[in-house]
């Protein structure tokens, strides 16, 4: 872990531990304030009457119900950042029946289950302060205060960082004054710094977020501008290690939170997958920049800005987000108008008729969601009312749905003017300029589905979690309501799904395993979900190949006497049952492949055996062999590449090719007469990142010793000081004689043999990189810390590294000569404290050490006990 970490960290467990001692004192956090109720002077400096006005209700509206199932957990949320200093200022809020009361109870009530707020960092500094009293002020007080009463009534929260000074959206992302003149690594740091400490600070108050959003509408980016002369966030590769910090220290101090990534324009389906193939997996390829580890797609969608597109746009754009990146999608901002004719104060709104004309362009009559709304248009409007509020949010909330969005949150909800401050988002609002809450809120925290008419929704997540030669094993998501699935098998990625291609219609569970299918073939699926209303539409199309059938690996000649052959190849599973070896023969170049025929004898080895030896063979002629391995019901698969070899003459050397300029595990290092292996690891158990070694792997060409130290399929990574280590020993040799003093394996490394040769690779080794003695090279050269966050650092090249390779000249070690055995100890090793404390992580073999433990500081390493190798 490196200091960074380790320094911010502590801090941010210092926060933690000095707000505890203040809540322990009895220092009180702000909440609702005393004595407010009932007040209704003052909005805007007018004096209006105390006369609540009476809406329709939603079914007096008749507003249809969604026309999919709402799914379990779907947000039901609302944008509050302001309703703290509108409390202070005497403002009041009203239920339905007129009866004022907690805003956030009133919210709760109607069936609200989320709250986003804004944070920004210190309103007083910020470059362009707000133009007038009421455009917000979203300190750390507020923040917490409301944050803390939203949970306290049950309702979860999403901490919106602006990493700003003052508003953050597409026009403006300034940095921090505080910021404004660090460097590009400093920022990353401050990032990093102040999401954990203001999380563990939330936590603290009883406040811990669920959803942490790492800044705010940064489609252009974020930290671009400083107001002054210091550095700014200009590449996608920085824009990425901000990311990465923010998210990093969300997931620390709240690791049940889920991350978002915030973009605006949310129907520009364009945009939004140009923007996030960078920084996510999408559709079987790997980001482009960095892959970062969030969990929701934030967008805004307002129906009055065309940057934003239009309805269908949205729907096609949260599908997109959902099958391409596997991602939650979420419309973190949405809002519409629910009157234009007058203002709760003298400030002039955002939302006048020409918004009226561009919702009317972006909600057409003739879309679906629209039509099943009940939107009323006035010729090429749609007019600002409390009626059309609610049928807006309703076929907002049904697109969202049956696209499969997971929520919407209101924008504004509660930003009515009071004494002394202004809103110029009062028409837009979830409560009127009286503060009575207006129809539209119950369609965001009530509104269902028609019951006995729309089955479930399609299900979702299609996928194939396994193959082999003749199976499929497939899983997909549940579908709320369902009480059986069906599974189809086409021809065709478009179907048909019907009584033609059903596989089952009795499943009730979410996984089925699909048998009898031909090897080397494609099939497609879907899936379909019923209940008493009947079946879903077919889920996405799911395309799967079946394994095909493949020659044996590690074909070759093992062996030679002056009167036979002996071949050997690698182990073979995943059906088959039986091999067949071909020959020809004798012969002195290869024969052409009809030349083979079966070797008597050889045409039907048993399942398990790897060897077998021809005999009664001339010393000096050339035989020509190829394998062949035989599926039980499907027969005979590929023949392997042709080997040969000449009784009475000594076989080449089996030197391994090992490509150091890759992170993959060359086949050389599974070839049984190239090299050895161990799997025989010992974890030192949980930890931030990967330190789990899965096999250790030895192999040599005329030169080079290689060594590759294999993660199991996770890419290996570290803090700054962390190091993977590698010993090596000759039993034949006593040259050499390293010092193994400065061995950093632990804090104090002893061995019970001489140690001719070691080799470590240090995260961050600001003393220059890869240090060995007596010296080697390591794969995946440019090991970063740069291009991905500044104190965590793994091999960058290529993308889901998951082995590393080290290659040691054997001139320089002892004895290390063809015939002569080796002795070979891998460990990775944590380092704290700038790497003066070290301490141990995972070993191999396990009975070349003793006492390692995430917590161990001291090992004896018993090389005697370590992987044997004997050199080509």
């Amino acid at each position: 872990m490196s200091v960074l970490t380790i320094n911010t960290y502590k801090r941010g467990i210092g926060t933690l531990l000095a707000l505890m001692a203040l809540m322990a004192t009895g220092c009180e956090i702000p909440g609702y304030p005393p004595g407010n109720a009932g007040t209704t002077e003052g909005l805007g400096g007018v004096k209006k009457p105390p006369v609540l006005a009476a809406y329709p209700t939603v079914n007096e509206m008749g507003i249809a119900p969604l026309t999919e199932p709402i799914p379990d957990g779907f947000i039901r949320g609302v944008d509050i950042s302001n309703c703290y200093i509108i409390e202070q200022a005497g403002g009041v809020y009203y239920d339905d029946n007129g009866t004022p009361g907690d805003v956030i109870q009133i919210l709760a009530d109607h069936g609200v289950n989320y709250v986003r707020l804004r944070l920004w960092h210190n309103h007083q500094l910020a470059y362009n302060p707000g133009p007038y009293n009421g455009d917000g002020d979203n300190d750390m007080v507020k923040t917490r205060a409301i944050a803390k009463r939203a949970k306290e009534a049950g309702m979860k929260f999403l901490l919106n960082f602006h990493y700003s000074d003052n508003w953050a959206d597409p026009g403006r992302q300034q940095i921090p004054d505080a910021w404004k003149e660090y460097t590009v690594d400093q920022l990353v740091q401050a990032v990093y710094d102040y999401t954990l400490d203001t999380i563990l600070e939330l936590k603290a108050a009883g406040a811990e977020p669920d959803m942490v959003q790492i800044g705010n509408e940064i489609r252009p980016g974020m930290l671009m501008t400083t107001g002054g002369s210091g550095s700014v966030i200009d590449t996608a590769a920085n824009l990425g290690r901000v990311l990465e910090a923010g998210i990093q220290a969300a997931r620390l101090a709240a690791p049940n939170a889920k991350i978002m990534v915030h973009l605006d324009a949310g129907g520009d389906t364009s945009i939004f997958q140009t923007w996030f193939d960078r920084f996510a997996a999408h559709n079987g390829a790997g980001a482009t920049v960095q892959e970062l580890d969030f969990d929701v797609i934030g967008l805004s969608w307002y129906p009055y800005y065309s940057s934003h597109k239009n309805i269908a746009d949205l729907d096609a754009n949260i599908r997109n987000i959902v099958s391409r990146y596997g991602k939650e999608a979420v419309v973190a901002e949405h809002s519409w108008a629910w009157t234009k004719e007058y203002d709760g104060d003298d400030l002039s709104n955002l939302f006048h008729t020409s918004q009226e004309t561009l919702t009317a362009a972006q909600m057409p009559a003739s879309d679906s969601y629209v039509t099943a709304s009940g939107i009323v248009f006035e010729g090429s409007r749609v007019p600002a009312s409390v009626e059309n509020q609610a049928r807006v949010l309703r076929a907002v909330l049904d697109a969202t749905v049956t696209s499969g969005g997971m929520g919407v949150f209101w924008w504004g909800t509660e930003w009515i003017p009071a004494t002394g401050l202004k809103s110029n988002w009062d028409n837009q609002t979830l409560f009127d300029f009286n503060g009575k809450a207006l129809p539209a809120l119950s369609v965001l925290g009530g509104l269902g589905t028609t019951a006995g008419i729309t089955p479930p929704k399609k299900p979702a997540n299609l996928r194939a979690t396994a193959t082999t030669i003749d199976s499929i094993s497939l899983a997909w998501n549940a579908s709320s309501g369902t009480d059986v699935y069906a599974l189809y098998r086409a021809a065709s990625a478009t179907g048909p799904w019907d009584e033609t291609t059903l596989v089952s219609d009795t499943l009730t569970v979410l996984t089925y395993n699909d048998t009898g299918l031909a090897p080397g073939t494609t099939y497609y699926y879907a899936v379909k979900a019923h209940n008493d209303n009947g079946w879903s539409a077919a889920s996405d199309p799911l395309t799967a190949a079946a394994k095909a059938l493949t020659a044996p690996e590690g074909f070759r000649v093992d062996a030679v006497t002056t009167t036979s052959i002996t071949l050997t190849w690698n182990a073979a599973a995943d059906g088959v049952t039986a091999f067949k070896i071909y020959h020809a023969g004798p012969e002195a170049d290869k024969p052409a492949d009809n030349a083979f025929t079966a070797l008597t004898g050889a045409d039907n080895i048993a399942f398990g055996a790897t060897t077998h030896t021809h005999g009664s063979l001339s010393i000096g002629e050339k035989h020509w062999y190829k394998l062949a391995a035989v599926y039980g019901g499907h027969g005979e698969g590929p023949r392997s590449a042709a080997v040969s070899g000449v009784p009475g003459t000594a076989l080449p050397p089996s030197y391994a090719a090992i490509d150091m300029n890759t992170g993959t595990l060359d086949a050389d290092f599974s070839d049984g007469s190239k090299a050895a292996s161990s799997t025989d690891s010992q974890s030192p158990g949980s930890g931030v990142f990967n330190y789990d070694i899965a096999g250790l792997y030895v192999a040599n060409d005329e030169t080079n010793l290689y060594i590759a130290v294999g993660f199991g399929g996770a890419q290996p990574g570290g803090y700054e000081y962390d190091r993977i280590v590698v010993l090596i020993d000759n039993t034949d040799s006593s040259d050499g004689g390293v010092n193994t003093g400065t061995v950093k394996a632990a804090q104090t490394t002893t061995c019970t043999a001489s140690i001719e040769a070691f080799a470590q690779r240090i995260m961050r080794d600001t003393r220059g990189g890869f240090t060995s003695t007596p010296g080697g090279a390591i794969n995946a050269g440019a090991w970063t810390g740069g291009d991905a966050d500044p104190w965590v650092w793994k091999p960058t090249a290529p993308a889901g590294t998951t082995t590393v390779k080290f290659s040691i000249p054997l001139a320089n070690i002892g004895g290390a000569v063809a015939g002569n055995t080796l002795k070979v100890f891998a460990a990775f090793s944590k380092g704290w404290s700038n790497g003066a404390t070290i301490v141990v992580g995972d070993i191999i073999p396990q009975a070349a050490a003793s006492g390692a433990g995430e917590d161990a500081t001291s090992i004896t390493i018993d090389m005697d006990q370590a992987l044997s190798y004997t050199v080509k």
